[in-house]
Protein backbone atom coordinates (compact mmCIF):
# COMPACT_ATOMS: atom_id res chain seq x y z
CA UNK A 1 0.00 0.00 0.00
CA UNK A 2 3.04 2.15 0.63
CA UNK A 3 3.91 1.61 -2.75
CA UNK A 4 0.99 2.72 -3.80
CA UNK A 5 0.37 5.56 -2.16
CA UNK A 6 3.52 7.02 -3.25
CA UNK A 7 2.58 6.42 -7.02
CA UNK A 8 -0.41 8.83 -6.12
CA UNK A 9 1.82 11.32 -4.64
CA UNK A 10 4.27 11.52 -7.30
CA UNK A 11 0.95 11.89 -9.75
CA UNK A 12 0.13 15.01 -7.78
CA UNK A 13 3.76 16.40 -7.46
CA UNK A 14 3.57 16.62 -10.91
CA UNK A 15 0.74 18.14 -11.94
CA UNK A 16 0.11 19.97 -9.06
CA UNK A 17 0.96 23.69 -11.07
CA UNK A 18 -1.12 22.82 -13.85
CA UNK A 19 -3.96 21.69 -11.14
CA UNK A 20 -3.96 23.72 -8.46
CA UNK A 21 -5.50 26.88 -9.77
CA UNK A 22 -8.40 25.48 -11.93
CA UNK A 23 -9.69 23.65 -9.12
CA UNK A 24 -9.88 26.22 -6.89
CA UNK A 25 -11.56 28.24 -9.96
CA UNK A 26 -14.05 26.06 -10.67
CA UNK A 27 -14.95 23.91 -7.37
CA UNK A 28 -14.18 26.67 -5.02
CA UNK A 29 -15.43 29.71 -6.89
CA UNK A 30 -11.70 31.93 -6.10
CA UNK A 31 -10.22 34.19 -8.41
CA UNK A 32 -6.38 34.06 -8.32
CA UNK A 33 -5.04 36.34 -10.29
CA UNK A 34 -0.95 35.93 -9.66
CA UNK A 35 0.73 33.14 -7.00
CA UNK A 36 3.89 34.55 -5.26
CA UNK A 37 6.72 31.75 -4.57
CA UNK A 38 6.95 31.20 -0.53
CA UNK A 39 10.10 30.87 0.35
CA UNK A 40 11.92 27.74 0.91
CA UNK A 41 12.81 28.67 4.27
CA UNK A 42 9.51 27.99 5.60
CA UNK A 43 9.39 24.70 3.96
CA UNK A 44 12.20 23.18 6.31
CA UNK A 45 10.87 24.48 9.48
CA UNK A 46 7.81 22.40 8.86
CA UNK A 47 8.10 18.38 9.54
CA UNK A 48 6.32 17.59 6.51
CA UNK A 49 6.34 19.70 3.60
CA UNK A 50 3.05 21.31 2.17
CA UNK A 51 1.70 19.62 -1.19
CA UNK A 52 0.75 23.26 -2.36
CA UNK A 53 1.26 26.89 -0.82
CA UNK A 54 1.37 29.83 -2.76
CA UNK A 55 0.86 33.54 -1.82
CA UNK A 56 -2.07 34.49 -3.62
CA UNK A 57 -1.47 38.49 -5.21
CA UNK A 58 -4.48 40.39 -5.73
CA UNK A 59 -4.48 44.01 -7.31
CA UNK A 60 -5.80 45.65 -4.27
CA UNK A 61 -3.07 44.33 -1.94
CA UNK A 62 -5.85 43.97 1.08
CA UNK A 63 -7.06 40.77 -0.52
CA UNK A 64 -3.96 39.00 -0.76
CA UNK A 65 -4.36 35.61 1.01
CA UNK A 66 -1.91 32.70 1.26
CA UNK A 67 -3.13 29.33 -0.53
CA UNK A 68 -2.60 25.54 1.27
CA UNK A 69 -3.42 22.78 -0.60
CA UNK A 70 -3.12 18.85 0.67
CA UNK A 71 -3.93 15.92 -1.08
CA UNK A 72 -5.25 12.93 1.41
CA UNK A 73 -5.48 9.27 0.16
CA UNK A 74 -6.24 8.00 3.37
CA UNK A 75 -7.26 9.71 6.84
CA UNK A 76 -4.71 11.12 8.99
CA UNK A 77 -5.81 11.40 12.60
CA UNK A 78 -3.82 14.35 13.01
CA UNK A 79 -4.47 16.46 9.85
CA UNK A 80 -6.44 18.80 12.16
CA UNK A 81 -3.46 19.78 14.23
CA UNK A 82 -1.23 19.34 11.09
CA UNK A 83 -3.20 21.76 9.19
CA UNK A 84 -3.54 24.09 12.49
CA UNK A 85 0.34 23.65 12.79
CA UNK A 86 0.75 25.23 8.65
CA UNK A 87 -1.64 28.07 9.46
CA UNK A 88 -0.05 29.44 12.84
CA UNK A 89 3.72 29.88 11.36
CA UNK A 90 2.01 30.95 8.07
CA UNK A 91 0.40 33.72 9.68
CA UNK A 92 3.21 34.52 11.92
CA UNK A 93 5.20 34.79 9.43
CA UNK A 94 3.07 37.16 6.56
CA UNK A 95 0.46 38.53 8.75
CA UNK A 96 -1.92 36.79 6.05
CA UNK A 97 -5.00 35.30 5.70
CA UNK A 98 -4.53 31.47 4.55
CA UNK A 99 -7.55 29.58 3.44
CA UNK A 100 -6.79 26.01 3.71
CA UNK A 101 -7.98 22.88 1.64
CA UNK A 102 -7.69 19.38 1.74
CA UNK A 103 -8.87 17.23 -1.22
CA UNK A 104 -9.79 14.07 -0.16
CA UNK A 105 -9.62 11.67 -2.95
CA UNK A 106 -9.22 8.47 -1.58
CA UNK A 107 -12.31 5.94 -1.77
CA UNK A 108 -15.97 6.79 0.00
CA UNK A 109 -15.89 9.77 2.83
CA UNK A 110 -13.16 11.04 4.73
CA UNK A 111 -13.79 11.25 8.58
CA UNK A 112 -11.22 13.56 9.29
CA UNK A 113 -12.54 16.12 11.49
CA UNK A 114 -11.98 19.63 9.97
CA UNK A 115 -12.48 21.95 12.94
CA UNK A 116 -10.79 22.12 16.45
CA UNK A 117 -12.77 23.92 19.31
CA UNK A 118 -11.24 25.20 22.65
CA UNK A 119 -11.99 27.12 25.33
CA UNK A 120 -9.88 30.62 23.75
CA UNK A 121 -9.37 28.71 20.29
CA UNK A 122 -11.51 28.12 17.16
CA UNK A 123 -9.80 26.62 13.86
CA UNK A 124 -10.93 24.62 10.88
CA UNK A 125 -10.01 24.19 7.30
CA UNK A 126 -11.85 23.24 4.22
CA UNK A 127 -12.33 19.05 3.85
CA UNK A 128 -13.23 18.30 -0.11
CA UNK A 129 -14.59 14.45 -1.13
CA UNK A 130 -13.61 14.18 -4.37
CA UNK A 131 -16.45 11.18 -4.56
CA UNK A 132 -19.11 13.57 -3.80
CA UNK A 133 -17.73 16.23 -7.08
CA UNK A 134 -19.85 15.50 -9.87
CA UNK A 135 -17.25 14.02 -12.36
CA UNK A 136 -19.02 16.29 -15.41
CA UNK A 137 -16.79 18.81 -13.28
CA UNK A 138 -13.23 17.99 -14.28
CA UNK A 139 -14.38 16.36 -17.18
CA UNK A 140 -15.38 19.50 -18.80
CA UNK A 141 -12.09 20.78 -17.96
CA UNK A 142 -9.59 21.76 -20.89
CA UNK A 143 -6.90 21.15 -18.51
CA UNK A 144 -5.64 17.43 -18.70
CA UNK A 145 -4.01 17.35 -15.14
CA UNK A 146 -8.03 18.09 -14.15
CA UNK A 147 -9.48 16.13 -16.61
CA UNK A 148 -7.41 12.79 -14.93
CA UNK A 149 -9.79 13.56 -11.67
CA UNK A 150 -12.64 12.55 -13.12
CA UNK A 151 -12.10 9.02 -12.24
CA UNK A 152 -12.36 10.12 -8.85
CA UNK A 153 -15.37 12.17 -9.20
CA UNK A 154 -19.34 10.87 -8.48
CA UNK A 155 -20.03 8.87 -11.63
CA UNK A 156 -23.77 9.40 -10.51
CA UNK A 157 -26.09 6.50 -12.64
CA UNK A 158 -23.57 6.77 -15.26
CA UNK A 159 -21.61 3.45 -16.13
CA UNK A 160 -18.03 3.30 -15.65
CA UNK A 161 -16.80 2.31 -18.40
CA UNK A 162 -18.75 4.98 -20.41
CA UNK A 163 -17.23 7.66 -17.96
CA UNK A 164 -13.95 5.98 -18.93
CA UNK A 165 -14.33 6.17 -22.22
CA UNK A 166 -15.15 9.65 -21.92
CA UNK A 167 -11.96 10.64 -20.08
CA UNK A 168 -9.56 8.72 -22.54
CA UNK A 169 -11.51 10.35 -25.26
CA UNK A 170 -11.00 13.97 -23.74
CA UNK A 171 -7.07 13.24 -23.37
CA UNK A 172 -6.85 12.41 -26.79
CA UNK A 173 -8.40 15.85 -27.78
CA UNK A 174 -6.16 17.81 -25.46
CA UNK A 175 -2.90 16.11 -25.80
CA UNK A 176 -2.39 15.28 -29.54
CA UNK A 177 1.70 14.59 -28.84
CA UNK A 178 1.35 10.43 -28.34
CA UNK A 179 4.39 10.82 -25.71
CA UNK A 180 2.56 13.09 -23.43
CA UNK A 181 -0.83 11.23 -23.94
CA UNK A 182 0.48 7.85 -22.97
CA UNK A 183 1.74 9.75 -19.70
CA UNK A 184 -1.51 10.81 -18.90
CA UNK A 185 -2.97 7.67 -19.84
CA UNK A 186 -0.39 5.69 -17.46
CA UNK A 187 -1.43 8.50 -14.49
CA UNK A 188 -5.27 7.75 -15.08
CA UNK A 189 -4.67 3.77 -14.83
CA UNK A 190 -2.57 4.03 -11.96
CA UNK A 191 -5.58 6.81 -9.87
CA UNK A 192 -8.13 4.51 -11.28
CA UNK A 193 -6.92 1.82 -8.68
CA UNK A 194 -8.02 4.02 -6.13
CA UNK A 195 -12.00 3.44 -7.11
CA UNK A 196 -11.13 -0.35 -8.01
CA UNK A 197 -11.33 0.44 -11.48
CA UNK A 198 -7.73 -0.01 -12.94
CA UNK A 199 -8.48 -3.50 -14.66
CA UNK A 200 -11.68 -1.88 -16.55
CA UNK A 201 -9.20 1.53 -17.09
CA UNK A 202 -6.51 -0.59 -18.55
CA UNK A 203 -8.44 -2.78 -21.07
CA UNK A 204 -10.73 0.69 -22.12
CA UNK A 205 -7.80 2.76 -22.58
CA UNK A 206 -5.67 -0.42 -24.51
CA UNK A 207 -8.68 -0.67 -26.56
CA UNK A 208 -9.17 3.43 -27.38
CA UNK A 209 -5.89 2.93 -28.46
CA UNK A 210 -5.92 1.06 -31.39
CA UNK A 211 -8.75 3.32 -32.69
CA UNK A 212 -6.14 6.17 -32.04
CA UNK A 213 -3.79 4.28 -34.02
CA UNK A 214 -5.53 3.36 -36.71
CA UNK A 215 -6.84 7.26 -36.71
CA UNK A 216 -3.48 8.74 -36.60
CA UNK A 217 -1.24 6.55 -38.65
CA UNK A 218 0.28 7.92 -41.82
CA UNK A 219 0.32 4.88 -43.69
CA UNK A 220 -3.15 4.11 -43.13
CA UNK A 221 -4.18 7.56 -43.99
CA UNK A 222 -1.86 7.22 -47.60
CA UNK A 223 -3.18 3.43 -48.11
CA UNK A 224 -7.18 4.82 -47.75
CA UNK A 225 -6.40 8.14 -49.82
CA UNK A 226 -4.87 5.67 -52.82
CA UNK A 227 -7.90 3.73 -52.19
CA UNK A 228 -10.06 6.54 -52.93
CA UNK A 229 -7.89 7.70 -55.94
CA UNK A 230 -7.93 4.69 -57.82
CA UNK A 231 -11.56 4.03 -57.42
CA UNK A 232 -10.89 0.38 -55.56
CA UNK A 233 -13.76 0.58 -53.25
CA UNK A 234 -13.12 -3.04 -52.54
CA UNK A 235 -10.42 -2.08 -50.16
CA UNK A 236 -12.32 -0.01 -48.14
CA UNK A 237 -14.64 -2.42 -47.67
CA UNK A 238 -12.22 -5.16 -46.67
CA UNK A 239 -10.93 -2.73 -43.85
CA UNK A 240 -14.56 -2.09 -42.56
CA UNK A 241 -14.95 -6.12 -42.55
CA UNK A 242 -11.63 -6.28 -40.74
CA UNK A 243 -12.94 -3.63 -38.52
CA UNK A 244 -16.15 -5.36 -37.88
CA UNK A 245 -14.77 -8.75 -37.44
CA UNK A 246 -12.67 -6.72 -34.45
CA UNK A 247 -15.22 -5.54 -32.87
CA UNK A 248 -13.23 -2.42 -31.36
CA UNK A 249 -15.15 0.25 -33.22
CA UNK A 250 -18.92 0.84 -33.62
CA UNK A 251 -20.18 1.97 -36.87
CA UNK A 252 -20.22 5.40 -36.62
CA UNK A 253 -16.22 5.25 -35.67
CA UNK A 254 -15.80 2.70 -38.07
CA UNK A 255 -17.70 4.98 -40.73
CA UNK A 256 -15.17 7.77 -40.04
CA UNK A 257 -12.06 6.01 -40.21
CA UNK A 258 -13.13 4.20 -43.64
CA UNK A 259 -14.73 7.67 -44.73
CA UNK A 260 -17.83 6.42 -45.66
CA UNK A 261 -21.50 6.93 -44.51
CA UNK A 262 -23.05 4.97 -41.74
CA UNK A 263 -24.86 3.49 -44.33
CA UNK A 264 -22.63 1.37 -45.81
CA UNK A 265 -21.25 0.40 -42.76
CA UNK A 266 -24.27 -1.34 -41.72
CA UNK A 267 -25.10 -2.80 -45.17
CA UNK A 268 -21.96 -4.22 -44.75
CA UNK A 269 -22.51 -5.32 -41.37
CA UNK A 270 -26.15 -7.27 -42.35
CA UNK A 271 -23.81 -8.89 -44.85
CA UNK A 272 -21.73 -10.45 -43.03
CA UNK A 273 -24.41 -11.33 -40.76
CA UNK A 274 -26.47 -13.43 -43.28
CA UNK A 275 -23.09 -15.26 -44.95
Amino acid sequence: MARKTKSYDRIFRENIEQLVVPLANRLLNLTIPALEEIPDDLHQTIERKPDFLKKVIHPNEADNYILHFEFQTKDDDEMQERMLEYYAMLYRKYHLPVKQYVFYIGEGMSMMRSHLFHDTLSFRYELINASEVDYHLFLNSSIPEEVLLTVLGDFKQDRADYVLAAVVIKLEQLVPRSLRLKRYIKQLEILSNLRNLQELTIKISEKMALVYDLETDIRFKQGIERGIEQGRGEEKDLLIKNLLHKGLLNDEQIAEVAEVSVEHVQAIARQLANT
